[in-house]
């Protein structure tokens, strides 16, 4: 019985090395295929912040005639444009940013966005801009949160990417390709954005709305002035009716008084 347990331990322990040194190796060759190309850079960071409050309001209900009292919110109309240096050469596979994002007060990075590269421009821009999801930016049906006011920071990074064939194996009948991580590059130098602070601005008015006041101011102006004629024109008409009535001598029917 003693024999089996130390036969059994002996095994088991061949079995770990064998485990840990083919962990190690696979370890070993995924580090050495991957190769490092230089750090992108970004060019260009803009944030452009439209964003306004609306006070509270009371209107009324057309229907019912009752007050209807409109609770305080605020209009996201943000922007995020990034333009990225897009100058690295690779000669297989593809080429593809990965943009991360954290709180200038905190180290914990967060991903952005991951888009591929186009090969016939050397700069890549791509804009976010205010979702439907509050206090959240948008790009191509990513998304992310940032908020209105603050301290944000921003690092990109590239990556080439490519299809290497897979072994046909027991578990892997047909073969096919695999997509493989050829070569990466270190994040770029931070990028640092003040978001600034939340204005309380009412809505902006467009030209039209405007017009459409002055329109409305105009029109009002013009009734009261006309309002004001005829009132004058009808007191001017009893007065001079009232004087001849009361201080012009009466004349008869024959021409005398």
């Amino acid at each position: 019985m003693v024999i089996m347990q130390k036969k059994f331990a002996i095994l088991l322990t061949h079995i770990m090395f064998i485990g840990l040194f083919s962990f190690v190796t696979i370890e070993v060759v995924t580090a050495q295929s991957v190769d490092k190309i230089s750090a992108p850079e970004i060019t260009t960071l803009t944030y452009t912040n439209n964003s306004y409050n609306v006070p509270a309001s009371i209107a009324i209900d057309p229907f019912t005639g009752k007050p209807i009292e409109n609770p305080a919110y605020n209009v996201d109309n943000r922007t995020l444009q990034f333009i990225i240096k897009n100058n690295i050469s690779y000669n297989s596979g593809y080429l593809n940013y990965l943009i991360r994002m954290k709180g200038s007060f905190t180290n914990d990075w967060a991903d952005v966005v991951y888009f591929r590269a186009d090969d016939t421009s050397s700069l890549m821009s791509i804009t976010f801009s205010s979702s439907r999801t509050e206090g959240h930016l948008s790009y191509n049906g990513n998304s992310f949160y940032l908020p209105l006011e603050g301290e944000a920071d921003f690092q990109v990074q590239a990556q080439i990417w490519g299809e290497v064939m897979a072994d046909i194996t027991p578990n892997n009948p047909f073969g096919g390709s695999v997509s493989t991580l050829f070569a990466e590059s270190d994040w770029s130098k931070t990028c640092h954005l003040s978001l600034g602070s939340i204005s309380s601005v009412e809505p902006p008015i467009l030209p039209n709305q405007t017009n459409s006041q002055t329109d409305e101011n105009l029109t009002g102006f013009n009734l009261i002035v006309l309002g004001l004629s005829v009132t004058l024109c009808l007191l001017m008409v009893s007065i001079v009716f009232v004087y001849k009535k009361r201080f012009l001598p009466k004349k008869s029917i024959y021409g005398l008084s």
